[in-house]
C-alpha cells in the first residue's frame, strides 16, 4: 500500500527523563542517518499499554529493545518509514495542545539508546532550541506557529502556556522537585499516551 497511508495513525515513540517538558514539546527530532521502520504489535499481555494492532515508528536498530521494554510478546516490521516531512499530533492534544508537531532532522539524534526519536521542547534544551530555530523558516509556510512557548516561570511554576498544568510546580519554593512530573505523567496515562 501507500507508505504514507500505512503511517497514518502510527505512533512515533519518544522517551524523556523530564516528562514536565512535554507541554513545551513543539517537534520531534530524528536523524536522516538512521534507518526507521513501521512496526506492528502482534501479541501483548492483557492490560499492556502497547496493544495488539498498534503501530510504532522506531529506529530499526532499537526496535527489539523498545518492544522488550514495552512488554510486547510478538511484533512485525511492516514497512520502511521515512520520518522526513511527517507531522504528529501532540500527545496532550485533547488538553489544548492541538497544533502540528513536525518531525525535524537533527544531528544530535543517535540510535545508541532510546527509540531513534528525541522529544524537542525549544524552550527547555539547547539542542531543542537550535534544531527548532534552524527549521523555523521552513515551518512557517507549512502553517506551523514557530513561537517558542514560555511554559515555566522564574518560580518554577507552569504558566498558562502549559494548559492543564498552570500553577503546577517543576520546583517548589525550597528548590525541591515539585508536582509537575507527576501531573504530566498522569495526564499522559489518562490519554493512553
Amino acid at each position: 500500500g501507500n507508505v504514507m497511508s500505512d503511517l497514518l495513525g502510527a505512533n512515533v515513540v519518544i522517551w524523556t527523563t523530564t516528562p514536565w517538558t512535554i507541554p513545551g514539546n513543539r517537534a520531534i527530532s530524528f536523524s536522516s542517518k538512521i534507518s526507521y521502520g513501521l512496526y506492528e504489535v502482534q501479541q501483548a499481555p492483557d492490560g499492556n499499554w502497547a496493544t495488539k494492532g498498534e503501530r510504532y515508528i522506531l529506529a530499526d536498530k532499537l526496535a527489539d529493545a523498545v518492544m522488550a521494554a514495552a512488554k510486547v510478546e510478538a511484533f512485525a516490521r511492516i514497512a520502511d518509514a521515512d520520518p522526513n516531512g511527517l507531522v504528529c499530533d501532540h500527545p496532550l492534544a485533547a488538553l489544548g495542545y492541538s497544533f502540528d508537531v513536525p518531525l525535524l532532522d537533527g544531528n544530535h539524534v543517535t540510535d545508541d539508546t532510546g527509540t531513534g526519536f528525541v522529544h524537542t521542547a525549544p524552550g527547555h534544551g539547547r539542542e531543542d532550541f537550535d534544531v527548532w530555530t534552524a527549521n523555523a523558516r521552513e515551518l512557517e509556510p507549512r502553517g506551523i506557529n514557530t513561537t517558542i512557548p514560555y511554559t515555566v516561570d522564574e518560580n518554577g511554576a507552569f504558566t498558562d502556556h502549559a494548559p492543564g498544568f498552570t500553577g503546577s510546580r517543576v520546583l517548589n519554593d525550597k528548590g525541591e522537585k515539585g508536582d509537575a512530573n507527576e501531573s504530566v505523567i498522569k495526564a499522559l496515562v489518562e490519554r493512553g499516551m
